[in-house]
């Protein structure tokens, strides 16, 4: 009988000790471990891989509205000055840059026309 109370005291002490050996590691954690960064991380990166097509959209939407803003407003402009001057007025522009010019349609304007014509003319053929 002893010796079984011997064995259940030290089962005891065995089992108390593994307790507050829990308690202390259940207490002492208290920072994150790389499972969770990395898991933070995916999150992260699949909300931005989600939201980023969608802002792009939005601000070549907005470019587009503002270059479209811009050419009406230079074509208010050639009509109030033809309006004004009694000149017929055009709106000329280069095709693929966003270079354009509005301008009285007089006869120096139309020889620059025709001289650019030429040369795109020549290029092609060549």
């Amino acid at each position: 009988m002893c010796r079984f109370g011997i064995m259940r005291w030290q089962w005891g002490k065995v089992q108390s000790i593994r307790r507050f050996a829990k308690q202390a590691v259940a207490i002492d954690r208290r920072g994150i471990t790389l499972l969770e960064i990395i898991m933070v991380m995916a999150i992260l990166i699949a909300l931005a891989s989600w939201t980023i097509p969608t802002v792009q959209r939005s601000f070549s939407a907005q470019k587009l509205i503002k270059a479209a803003d811009q050419i009406r407003g230079e074509l208010n402009r050639a009509r109030v000055g033809a309006m004004r001057t009694g000149e017929i007025h055009a709106f000329f522009y280069q095709e693929q840059t966003a270079n354009f010019k509005v301008s009285a349609f007089n006869n120096e304007v139309m020889q620059v026309l025709s001289d650019s014509f030429r040369q795109q003319q020549d290029r092609q053929t060549a």
